[in-house]
């Protein structure tokens, strides 16, 4: 990963353009890429980079050696927080909560890419509700630039009927084998089982995670499979969305779902412990142990992460469709992987909105309006990404 010189093409997204002290906590791939973007994107003051590997740490802070932005490293937040204006976290949602919960007082803006977890119920916590400074979150590609860019599709139709949504992050060709590659580290496989929302007139339903797949399209891609995935459980209060049919699904290459389904007809992805040889352990730990070391994306696999949003409705009197396809590849951009670039330049961006905002908790969906949208895509577009709006004549659905 290169970090460009800083040009501060954003700075009108920072608070009248001041100089910010910001901390970021975290720093495996996205806390990475999201420092490389802050000291491009927004006037710093300081980077404070915090990770419970210091070495870690440090290489990032090497990394931007020589840039016009002093940085500092260390191992804990609680001996820096009291000197920040923002942290942004890149943190699993238990250790984003506890730092929420630790500078409740604190009066410090907080960007997180991490969503609560939607199960067994949708929920946010009072250590948000209660915040004495600003949290916005989750700002990542799904949750976070899916719902901007919502907001930004139906800002720009009279009336919208129904909305599709496709996301994933995808080596370019078909790998060999079982159909999927972990392209970001780890080896702990998406596979699990929790809610996914749709909309249906405007209306909340609950259905399964991997149900109804159907074939899919993305260009450039050849054909893909499709399912029910995601989505915000708060998304029918986003305005333009009243009585509107919304489903976001998730693209996978063809033969995943059968695959994760078949491991879980096995049991593989069980989650209680059982006895193996006079030892306690849970299948679904083994099973990402094992295949999650096999599914590792090989150096000649290239890696291309994709978000496109269709909105059938109504433009000056006439039946529409309206298509915004947001995409980056790994080698096009300086940011390691597409995935980095959809979720660190947005967290970034917010980054330099969310000290204007008032204490409490703020969905991104809300933040971002036309001035700040406008902000994030030519952003994304600096980083590698490529973003392709059309509206073409309709027919009634």
């Amino acid at each position: 990963m290169t970090a460009p010189s800083p040009d501060h093409s954003a700075n009108a997204s920072a608070e009248g353009g001041r100089a910010l002290h910001l901390m970021i906590v975290g720093l495996g791939m996205m806390g990475r890429a999201a420092a490389v973007v802050a000291v491009r994107e927004l006037p710093l003051a300081r980077l404070h980079l915090v990770d419970i590997d210091l070495d870690r740490a440090r290489a990032v802070a090497h990394e931007l050696a020589g840039l016009d932005v002093p940085v500092t490293t260390g191992t804990s937040w609680s001996e820096a927080a009291d000197g920040m204006d923002v942290a942004l976290l890149a943190l699993h949602w238990p250790q984003t909560e506890r730092f929420l919960a630790d500078t409740r007082r604190a009066g410090l803006a907080v960007v997180s890419i991490t969503r609560p977890p939607v199960a067994p119920a949708p929920y946010v916590p009072d250590v948000v509700r209660e915040r004495t400074g600003p949290a916005l979150f989750p700002v990542g590609l799904e949750p976070g630039l899916t719902e901007i860019m919502l907001g930004h599709m139906v800002r720009k139709l009279d009336r919208v009927h129904h909305v599709e949504t496709l996301c994933g992050g995808l080596t370019t060709e078909a790998p060999h084998g079982f159909p999927y590659r972990l392209l970001f580290g780890g080896t702990v496989l998406p596979f699990a089982r929790r809610p996914a929302f749709v909309l249906a007139a405007g209306r909340r339903r609950t259905l399964e995670r991997f149900s109804e797949v159907r074939p899919a399209s993305l260009p450039g891609l050849p054909a893909l499979e499709s399912y029910h995935d995601g989505m915000v459980p708060w998304l029918h209060e986003t305005p333009g969305l009243n009585g509107v049919d919304v489903e976001q699904r998730s693209v996978r290459w063809p033969g995943f779902v059968s695959a994760v389904s078949l491991l879980r007809s096995g049991g593989l992805l069980d989650e209680d412990d059982i006895e193996v040889a006079g030892t306690r352990l849970t299948p679904r730990s083994v099973t990402d142990e094992i295949l999650g070391r096999r599914l590792k994306r090989q150096p000649h696999e290239r890696e291309v992460t994709h978000l496109q949003l269709t909105a059938h409705g109504v433009l000056d009197g006439r039946e529409v469709i309206r298509r915004v396809n947001v995409w980056c590849r790994d080698d096009e951009t300086p940011l390691d992987s597409g995935m980095a670039c959809l979720t660190a330049v947005p967290a970034v961006v917010a980054a330099g909105l969310v000290t204007a905002r008032e204490g409490g908790w703020c969905r991104p969906e809300e933040a971002f309006d036309a001035s700040a949208t406008t902000v994030l895509l030519a952003a994304l577009k600096r980083h590698g990404a490529h973003i392709r709006d059309r509206i073409n004549e309709g027919e009634p659905i």
